[in-house]
């Protein structure tokens, strides 16, 4: 565990990558259950409103967390990303999704 400066400085570094995949299209959302991959929803967008970080795919809300406790860790391919946090809009606790781009992250 870090300090109090060094946990602020990764809560504000977390806030900055989410900022930066705001409005980035999906090309599909996954999340690893008992030792399987399983694909939530194909095509859609990335959105940050009112402090939330906001997956949209295949017509509904996949995933919604608060940027506070949300952790964002980008893929080393450049097409994703991975978003760890509480999903407020299915109750699961410390969930994390693996989040497919249609373009690369520059």
């Amino acid at each position: 565990m870090g300090t109090f400066f060094q946990r602020k400085r990764l809560r504000a570094e977390n806030k900055k990558r989410a900022l930066a995949l705001h409005g980035l299209t999906i090309r599909y959302v996954t999340e690893m259950r008992d030792g399987e991959e399983l694909v939530l929803g194909r095509k859609g967008v990335l959105s940050v409103h009112d402090g939330e970080m906001i997956v949209l795919s295949s017509g509904e809300t996949v995933f919604r967390s608060p940027l506070a406790g949300l952790s964002v860790s980008y893929l080393m391919s450049g097409d994703g990303a991975i978003l760890k946090g509480d999903n407020s809009e299915t109750g699961q606790k410390d969930q994390e999704i693996t989040v497919h781009f249609v373009d690369v992250i520059k």
